[in-house]
């Protein structure tokens, strides 16, 4: 239960697929009817390949968050990785929810399956009984797939009941596809006796037996009746249009909410549940055309759009790929996805995607998000709330309202490197031409935050090669070359009134490094570098404009600062003294830290670097003689 509803999650993977789109839709009404909510994780790729790539797309199941989902539904037949398919029905069941199978049995869920040799039966009935059939060819699928060799069987099984006999010669393989069905009909021509009669195993076979009988000059239906299978879109535009059969998808997703409804209400259902099909009358067999006029110029015009939608997204993504190569801020990649009309749509990345010091390039599998994300955009919001900090399983800003809307809220992962970087939650109407959307977003949002990945490392790397060069690797204080890089920037064409150039030498570090070995000796160094450093700290007290510091060799140490005031230059020597003087007190040691200190103060008018270095070391020689040492 989440927002006072129960939420059904479905798997199932590219929801702008015909078949995929009208289960969501129809599924969507019933679940809506019942008082319930749906959530779609959906990935990409049917998962037929094996690609890295696709293992990232697979994460999008780790976003299923079982202390709000009350029951799962697995469109297992259409999931080609059959892993990943039992992974999810049994992470489902040791949640202790109910989980659904569609179109495959398995063991642990509640199932239900497509009888598609009940349509076979009733496409082979009808040109029988209606159109006095005698003489067939049956064009099937795969020779051996399981589904191609049941539906030979049982075409065989009507034609035998009416007493037809059928010669193996007229039994061919079209796998399903137009090129192999291309050559099966220049076989059935060049035997010089094609049947009367056609049944094919599928729509898209039927279609392209039509168009080649066509250029052989056969007319279809009036010398040969050809019937097809599945009720595609395709087969109905036809011309002529196709007699076929399909599933009665609204009978299916009526059985499987109430069965969610016995479930919720505390009973077990065991049960199979077998949807079959209904047959749709066409111009290819010589009847007059069943289908609905209005419902194929509405996926008709849907489908145009989608493809338009696609055509200005994909010039609106290069404007992203653009701006996100030189985005100046994380506060500025709302206002670059807005601008771009991304519609009803939430994109959310893991929170330490924008850490430069984090190497998104690996090839790790990372195929979960960390608890904290960070929203990045979110359409029909204030742009300028986001990004927004927030925890996943809160799974983007505004649900209360947008679940509201009765829509289902599509997920897909976002992800680089086989990485999950993030996820989309896509929650428009249920319309084909925006479900065409995602895939489009999905695809180039993984190219654009991948793009920005190798960028972004890219320039880390080059910042820690250029920090490498030019600071020391003890003190991460700058060396002589990073030193030299950035004295102009603090003596920026004389704006202050003084410059101080102060040289600060380590005493006895040789004996320190004898006597306690050189790990203590380091230490002293990076004390000391500290001590430098806390000048940057104490800015009402040590009062600079600019600041400078560097270590130049083993224990020599440099501080270059714009002042206006000349007895900042004491007030240098004071601080790092007295702060080596309170971490002696503290160390209550054998050995004490301490160091040698000569400064040169020169106006602007009159200053050189260099020479007020010079000036500088022979003031902390003189120090250091001072004190009694070499």
């Amino acid at each position: 239960m989440y927002k006072g509803y129960p939420i059904i999650a479905l798997c199932i993977v590219r929801v702008e697929d015909e078949r995929s789109y009208q289960f969501i839709e129809s599924l969507n009404k019933s679940v809506v009817a019942a008082g319930f909510r749906l959530f779609v994780y959906q990935t990409c790729s049917d998962l037929f390949w094996k690609l890295i790539p696709k293992e990232g797309d697979k994460a999008v199941f780790t976003l299923m968050d079982y202390d709000i989902i009350d029951a799962v539904i697995v469109f297992s037949e259409i999931i080609n990785d059959q892993n990943l398919v039992d992974s999810i029905i049994k992470k489902a069941n040791s949640e202790g929810k109910p989980v659904f199978s569609i179109g495959k049995e398995k063991a642990d869920a509640v199932n239900f399956l497509f009888d598609y040799t009940d349509g076979i039966e009733k496409v082979t009935r009808h040109v029988i009984e209606k159109h006095g059939a005698r003489e067939f060819a049956f064009v099937a699928g795969p020779k051996g797939q399981i589904h191609s060799e049941l539906r030979i069987k049982r075409f065989r099984k009507v034609i035998a009941e009416y007493g037809i006999e059928f010669d193996d010669d007229n039994l061919y393989y079209g796998d399903y596809w137009d090129l192999p069905t291309i050559e099966v009909v220049k076989e059935m021509v060049k035997k010089g006796n094609v049947p009367k009669n056609i049944v094919c195993a599928n729509d898209i076979m039927a279609i392209t037996v039509v168009k080649e009988l066509e250029k052989f000059g056969y007319r279809i239906p009036e010398d040969i009746i050809v019937t097809g299978f599945d009720r595609t879109i395709e087969a109905m535009i036809n011309v002529p249009t196709i007699t076929t059969s399909g599933c009665n998808i609204d009978d299916m997703t009526n059985n499987i909410v109430n069965s969610l409804k016995k479930e919720f209400n505390g009973e077990k259902v065991t049960e199979t549940f077998v949807s079959g099909f209904d047959l749709f009358e066409g111009k290819s067999c010589g009847c007059s055309s069943e289908y609905d006029v209005k419902y194929l110029c509405d996926m008709f015009h849907e489908s145009l759009d989608g493809k338009n939608y696609i055509y200005d997204d994909s010039k609106r993504f290069n404007d992203i790929f653009e701006f996100m190569l030189n985005v100046p801020s994380l506060n500025k990649i709302p206002e670059i996805l807005n601008h771009n009309y991304f519609t009803d749509t939430a994109v959310i990345l893991n929170e330490n995607f924008f850490d430069e010091t984090v190497n998104h390039t690996k090839f790790v599998s990372k195929m979960s998000l960390d608890d904290d994300v960070l929203a990045v955009y979110q359409t029909g919001y204030d742009l300028a709330d986001y990004p927004i900090k927030m925890k996943k399983r809160d799974i983007m800003p505004h649900i209360d309202e947008i679940i509201e809307k009765e829509t289902p809220i599509i997920f897909a992962s976002l992800n680089f490197y086989s990485n999950m970087i993030g996820y989309i939650c896509f929650h428009p109407k249920v319309y084909i031409a925006e479900y065409m959307k995602l895939i489009n977003y999905v695809q180039n949002l993984n190219h654009i935050f991948g793009t920005y990945c190798v960028v972004n490392n890219l320039n880390y790397t080059m910042g820690k090669v250029d920090r490498m060069a030019k600071r020391d690797y003890l003190t991460d204080l700058y060396n002589r070359t990073g030193f030299y890089g950035y004295i102009d920037e603090v003596f920026d064409n004389g704006s202050s009134a003084y410059y101080v150039v102060a040289s600060i030498d380590m005493d006895g570090l040789k004996k320190m490094n004898d006597r306690f070995g050189h790990e203590i000796g380091d230490a002293a160094i990076k004390t000391i570098a500290k001590s430098i450093n806390y000048l940057k700290t104490i800015r009402e007290v040590f009062k600079y404009n600019k600041i400078i510091t560097g270590r130049f060799g083993g224990d020599e140490f440099v501080v270059f600062a714009a002042i206006d005031n000349p007895d900042m230059a004491e007030v240098l020597k004071e601080s790092v003294i007295g702060y080596l003087d309170k971490y002696n007190q503290k160390l209550e040691g054998p050995f004490t830290i301490s160091v040698s200190i000569g400064t040169c103060v020169l106006s602007s008018e009159e200053f050189d670097f260099d020479y007020a270095l010079k000036q500088s070391d022979m003031k902390m020689y003189q120090d250091k003689r001072g004190k009694g040492r070499k």
